[in-house]
């Protein structure tokens, strides 16, 4: 793994070693980062969204990407209920966030003729925790917190029951295939 902030890249090694799992973690920027293999699978959950150009960040990750290996890209669906809710109550998080579409992204993946996209979807069921809602409205008082957040925590729990669409899903995710000189 890669991780650009060093404590949370101790912390990760941490929980992966107490979970069992052998692995390697490196402390440094992808952009200057350049390692001498290419992985099975290379994978950002949460990390793309913050390039004002994402262009170059996800052509950073194909590269990294052996023949035959897996890119999984997951990011924010921002163009949904949760980015709504999130430019309304938490606009600090929101700007420093590339509110992209799932389709421009997917365009960066199919632009590139070595990979064949296996799928493009949203994911997860609708959400508030990490739009900033439950701090925003405990902030406004007991009422509003008891009243709007208590409507939320509903709208999550029924909602849960609805398939994943552009509207209502917190995540959107691509999974593509560097496909090998024997691929079509």
């Amino acid at each position: 793994g890669l991780e650009y902030v060093e404590w949370c890249g101790m912390h990760a090694a941490e929980l992966l070693k107490d979970a069992g799992i052998d692995a390697t973690l490196y402390n440094g920027d992808i952009f200057k980062w350049n390692p001498e293999k290419q992985w099975d699978i290379v994978c950002s959950f949460g990390l793309i969204e913050h390039f004002k150009d994402i262009n170059n960040v996800v052509d950073k990750h194909m590269s990294l990407v052996m023949p035959g290996g897996w890119l999984v890209l997951e990011f924010p669906n921002h163009a949904g209920l949760y980015g709504k809710v999130m430019k309304l109550v938490n606009k600090v998080n929101y700007s420093i966030h590339n509110q992209m579409s799932m389709e421009y992204a997917l365009n960066i993946v199919r632009q590139n003729k070595e990979f064949k996209v296996y799928d493009a979807s949203y994911r997860g069921h609708i959400g508030f925790l990490n739009s900033g809602l439950y701090p925003w409205l405990r902030k406004k008082g007991k009422l509003w917190y008891f009243i709007i957040g208590g409507a939320a925590i509903f709208l999550e729990k029924l909602f849960k029951y609805l398939p994943n669409t552009r509207m209502l899903s917190p995540y959107s995710l691509i999974v593509a295939k560097k496909l090998q000189s024997n691929d079509s």
